[in-house]
């Protein structure tokens, strides 16, 4: 406010020497809103060289009205002056130099009446001219003075302030850093507590599994054993009897004791106690039944696939099937004049679980299929209820020798 009475106490000053030109100092109140406006839109670099150039435009046209005799190059030079406080001189040297030298030239333009200035010095109230000039410079110079150094005040208190809450915020934050540190420390300790638990429970797991590894071992190799004394048993009794049809009887219950014997041994010779390979398991137990029946010459066409497991209660019964199947073989379908007997067992997948098993030879078959179904054999027996304890259907039929067919529900 005191700036806009400044300006409209230097036009009535001025309008006794200039007249109309006086109004010249409007520019500078001008310039002053047309800076709050550029303010306001954040464009505060624009602002301000576009107000202290108005203000040198200002003291170039009233000079060159003047002259030097009133003294306003002193206002001019002063204002530009404290001007430069509003300026970066790293960022804005071109600007600084640019006003110097435009000040200079306002200057020398007055005080060297090129444009023919009137000479004032005789007007009746030059001398009150200069000292309102005078007094006017040490009046706004003041005021802006006063200005800077509140300012100056302003921006250390929130100086202040900003320290005061940055060393707030460094002591929080110092706080937190040393909770999270504790807190990192408790749980690398809770981290390396449980992993020591988690290792010595798995040291305990891996005892107890070697342990009851072991048992299920010793469990195999037990009842492997008690099927061998069976087996044995049943040799000492064939050696006492000259009947055929005991001898048969006797052999066939041994191939039947040596399919269980064969899965237990299997089971207890690996680490597996749960599933077995088919196909190994069948090979062997066609060669248990090939020793006892010595004097059935056959090749046998095992077509299983090799990674073929099947579980434990499968396999069993399976051993029965197939022993069952192999013995029936030996017993009628080999023939004396064929040197090609051949006994092939295949298969077919037929979903996820279920398997298709064909057991075909290339013997003299089935006598009569009629007669069989009306009176099955014990072979024949075991196998349809070995076939439905799987979950299968079993059939048998004649096609160029005997063909046994049954599904049956054993992938492990």
């Amino acid at each position: 406010m005191l700036g806009f009475f400044g300006v409209f106490l230097q036009i009535a000053i001025s309008w006794p020497f200039i007249g109309f030109g006086s109004l010249t100092f409007l520019l500078v109140p001008f310039a002053s809103f047309i800076s709050f406006y550029l303010n306001s839109k954040g464009k505060f670099h624009f602002s301000k060289i576009f107000f202290v150039f108005m203000v040198h435009l200002t003291g170039v046209i009233t000079i060159l009205q003047l002259g030097g005799d009133g003294l306003y190059h002193l206002n001019v030079f002063a204002t530009f002056t404290f001007g430069l406080i509003l300026f970066d001189s790293r960022k804005e040297y071109l600007e600084i130099v640019f006003g110097f030298v435009a000040m200079i030239f306002i200057i020398s333009l007055g005080e060297l009446e090129v444009f023919n200035t009137p000479d004032f010095s005789k007007h009746p109230y030059i001398e009150s001219f200069k000292l309102i000039n005078i007094c006017n410079l040490i009046c706004l110079n003041s005021i802006m003075t006063i200005f800077i150094l509140k300012l100056n005040v302003d921006t250390e208190k929130k100086l202040v302030v900003a320290v005061n809450q940055q060393d707030d915020l460094l002591s929080e934050l110092t706080i937190k850093t040393d909770e999270l540190d504790n807190r990192r420390k408790s749980l690398e300790k809770m981290v390396i507590s449980r992993t020591y638990e988690i290792s010595s429970q798995k040291d305990a797991l891996e005892v107890k599994n070697k342990e009851k590894e072991v048992l299920l071992q010793e469990v195999h190799h037990r009842v492997k054993n008690n099927l061998q004394i069976i087996i044995s048993l049943i040799n000492l009794q064939l050696s006492k009897f000259d009947d055929e049809a005991i001898e048969t009887a006797l052999k066939e219950i041994q191939t039947r004791v040596l399919s269980m014997s064969l899965v237990h041994r299997k089971m207890y010779e690996t680490t597996n106690f749960t599933e077995i390979k088919l196909k190994e398991y069948v090979d062997q137990l066609v060669d248990n039944i090939k020793t006892l029946y010595p004097d059935s010459e056959f090749s046998f066409d095992n077509q299983f696939p090799d990674e073929l497991l099947v579980d434990m209660e499968s396999a069993i019964p399976l051993g029965f099937i197939f022993n069952e199947i192999a013995i029936n073989y030996c017993k009628h379908g080999i023939e004396e004049a064929n040197e090609n007997s051949e006994l092939t067992f295949s298969m077919n997948t037929m979903d996820d679980k279920k398997i298709e098993f064909t057991c075909k030879d290339n013997g003299s078959g089935f006598e009569s299929i009629d007669a069989i179904d009306e009176s099955k054999s014990l072979g024949l027996q075991i196998i349809q209820g070995l076939a439905e304890q799987l979950d299968g259907d079993f059939n048998y039929f004649n096609d160029e020798g005997a063909v046994y067919s049954f599904t049956a529900v054993c992938i492990a």
